[in-house]
């Protein structure tokens, strides 16, 4: 019981059961999955500008991600940076072994 007399998360008192997800909360998942997927394409397509040590790491990177999305699936906001991070470590990569390694496309 709350403070009105009501049950606590009763329907109209604005609180929802714990890890009942919102509409917008699977949409914003769906999102990030999709993203994630984009992601791992580009990760697999690295390989004609890195070695492929270097895309080895980074598939495990993207991997690990993935296992984070799917735990993390109760906060949709956290999931939805899986993917932004992931692409800004490609990109430091691609960018850091270009100009300190030599990599050429």
């Amino acid at each position: 019981m709350d403070s009105t007399g009501g049950r606590a998360g009763a329907a109209g008192s604005g609180v929802r059961p714990k890890g009942k997800i919102t509409f917008w909360g699977r949409a914003a998942l769906l999102l990030a999955a999709l993203l994630h997927l984009a992601v791992g394409v580009v990760v697999a397509a690295g390989g004609l500008i890195m070695p492929g040590w270097a895309v080895a790491g980074l598939a495990v990177v993207w991997g690990v991600g993935t296992v984070v999305m799917v735990r993390q699936r109760r906060t949709p906001p956290f999931v939805l940076a899986v993917p932004v991070v992931t692409t800004a470590l490609w990109l430091a990569v691609a960018v850091a072994g270009g100009a300190w390694l030599g990599w050429t496309a």
